[in-house]
C-alpha cells in the first residue's frame, strides 16, 4: 500500500495530504451522481473515456501485496501521515507546482 500497512480511505488521503503541505483549502465532496450526470452530458458533444476512467477509479478498492517489498528491499512500511509529512517536509515539491495549469487537466497538457 502506497499509504503504508494499512490502507485509508480517499478522503483522509486528501485530508492529510493537505495538512501536511500546510494546505489552506477545504476538501469538498462531490456526489457521484452528479460527476456521472456531467460526464454523460459532455459525452453527448466529445469522447469522454479518459473521464469515466477516472472517475471509476476513486471507487474501486485498492489493496496491494508489500511483502516482496519488505522482504526483497528490506523496506519498512510506515503510516501515510508519516510519510506524506516528511515528504512535505522537502522543498522538492514546491519547484514546479502545476499552478495555473488546473485548466489543462485531462487535456493532456499536465
Amino acid at each position: 500500500e502506497i499509504a503504508g500497512p494499512a490502507g485509508i480511505s480517499f478522503n483522509d488521503f486528501v485530508d492529510l495530504t493537505i495538512a501536511a503541505t500546510g494546505g489552506g483549502v477545504k476538501r469538498r465532496n462531490i456526489p457521484r451522481r452528479w460527476v456521472e450526470r456531467a460526464i454523460f452530458l459532455k459525452g453527448l458533444f466529445m469522447d469522454v473515456t479518459r473521464e469515466r476512467r477516472g472517475a471509476g477509479y476513486f471507487s474501486l478498492h485498492h489493496e496491494h501485496d508489500i511483502r516482496a517489498a519488505v522482504v526483497e528491499l528490506g523496506w519498512q512500511p510506515r503510516p501515510f501521515a508519516q510519510g506524506i509529512a516528511e515528504v512535505a517536509a522537502g522543498d522538492w515539491w514546491r519547484e514546479d507546482s502545476g499552478a495555473g495549469k488546473a485548466g489543462q487537466l485531462g487535456t493532456g497538457g499536465v
